[in-house]
């Protein structure tokens, strides 16, 4: 009898490591198939009124069109803060960025921090990369990054812009550069405040972006030209007022004909980014 029960529990004990043997096969252990990236984001500067800011991951390069992930809205005010992206595909990223969101243009986002492996700020105030990104590879040999540390400026999303057309009329100068120009004081005196790229010759109908403008009113926007030979002065070949279809000046010398007043632009935390400043400007008063 207890040789029976013997060789009863000895077949109890197969038959359960049978099952048990099948159970993995037919469900194996399933390795990760999705990173993380996590690290600390140090901010400097003033933290903006409104708008999110948000760690992305980009595959592109530069970074164009959405991210491919992201983080929540990080903490409005704590300057110093962690974060986490989880359920990252496989693969290469090229660059993660700290960006910020403008509410009231939110087509558009300011990046104002970057990935370098470094603890310096990457980026200057229009965005632009400073520093030799770093990029991050999600794979088998390594799928959870920590310590990915990022320094962000803050100043940047309290920086406004101002873009918009210009159409020529006339003939270009052959020398010099003709470019727009924000001013603080009306009438114009001393150097803008900032000014755009120089316009390429030749085309009669070109935009134009001046960034990185602090929270003021600039009371008249121009386009001139700038003689090579005397780089201290400049003709008015126009101004931004309520009528584009109009150059509002009367010559190179920026007298506004009577009844036409420059319009101000008034960079504010409400309105940082203004579109559709289009201007007419008289080539032939470069002369």
């Amino acid at each position: 009898m207890r040789r029976n029960r013997t060789l009863a529990a000895m077949a109890i004990v197969v038959i359960m490591a049978f099952f048990l043997g099948c159970s993995d096969d037919k469900n194996p252990v399933q390795a990760d198939q999705f990173g993380e990236v996590s690290g600390t984001i140090t901010f400097v500067g003033t933290w903006p009124s409104k708008g999110d800011i948000q760690v992305s991951m980009w595959t592109s390069w530069p970074p164009t069109g959405p991210p491919a992930a992201f983080t929540s809205p990080l903490t409005p005010g704590v300057l110093t803060q962690t974060y986490k992206i989880s359920g990252l595909s496989k693969g290469p990223y090229s660059v993660i960025t700290v960006g910020w969101r403008d509410p009231a243009d939110p087509t558009g986002a300011k990046v104002i921090g970057v990935y370098s492996g470094n603890d310096i700020l990457g980026v200057d105030c229009k965005g632009q990369f400073t520093v030799q990104t770093l990029p991050i590879e999600i794979s088998d040999a390594k799928l959870k990054w920590s310590d990915v540390n990022i320094r962000a400026n803050l100043d940047i999303a309290n920086l406004g812009e101002i873009s918009g057309k210009v159409t020529f009329v006339g003939t270009w100068p052959t020398a010099g550069d003709v470019q727009v120009s924000a001013w603080t004081s009306w009438p114009p005196t001393g150097p803008p405040a900032a000014a755009s790229a120089a316009f390429n010759r030749d085309n009669n109908t070109q935009t134009y972006r001046i960034q990185c403008l602090t929270q003021k009113t600039y009371p008249v926007i121009t386009v001139g030209w700038r003689d090579p030979a005397n780089p201290a002065g400049a003709r008015v070949l126009g101004i931004y007022w309520a009528n584009s279809d109009s150059v509002g000046v009367t010559d190179g010398r920026g007298i506004t004909p009577q009844g036409i007043q420059a319009l101000p632009i008034n960079i504010t935390a409400g309105n940082l980014a203004w579109k559709n400043v289009n201007i007419k400007a008289n080539l032939d008063f470069s002369k």
